[in-house]
């Protein structure tokens, strides 16, 4: 049969290879860049709406919580580590290490974690990790709307940034 995955891929204008139920792009065209509609006074606006609601209060899940990020141990992945109890408003008990640790999980200038996920997603795209975490997670804690939407943001910002070769900081 490999005769015929190689006819197939010689014509055909996308190839995805598909092991394991990991996807691997592996031919085609990049996918298109869209230029911008929006004014530079509807882009300042979306981004002060965005920091507005950056700001606002959202109580967390009891299992845990999300750290997203840019791999630098993976080029060219995402991560998605699950861990921690939240214990007071600014301090997080480590469930695998039961210690206490400060709400800055992450140091974002050397991309060093500061904790251990109870479970890691790597994947190349948001779409890759949220089929994992929402889809094939059995235990998935995830249980709050406002949380899913959360986590399906920061993907999609971490992809953004992963694609551009911007630095990224959780929201």
């Amino acid at each position: 049969h490999g005769w015929l995955n190689q006819h197939v891929a010689n014509r055909a204008a996308t190839v995805v290879l598909l092991t394991a139920g990991q996807s691997t792009f592996v031919k085609g065209n990049d996918p298109p860049a869209y230029p911008s509609v929006l004014s530079p006074q509807e882009r300042l606006e979306a981004h002060l709406i965005d920091k507005v609601l950056s700001a606002r209060r959202i109580e967390m899940e009891k299992a845990g919580f999300f750290v997203v990020g840019v791999s630098t141990s993976h080029p060219g992945h995402i991560f998605a580590d699950f861990t921690s109890t939240l214990v007071k408003q600014d301090k997080v008990r480590d469930l695998a290490h039961s210690v206490i640790l400060d709400h800055s999980i992450r140091d974002h200038k050397k991309g060093e974690r500061k904790h251990v996920p109870s479970k890691s997603f790597l994947g190349k795209t948001a779409k890759q990790l949220s089929v994992e975490i929402f889809e094939r997670w059995d235990e998935c804690p995830i249980k709050r709307l406002e949380h899913a939407a959360y986590l399906g943001r920061e993907l999609q910002r971490a992809e953004a940034c992963l694609n551009a070769g911007t630095p990224f900081v959780q929201d």
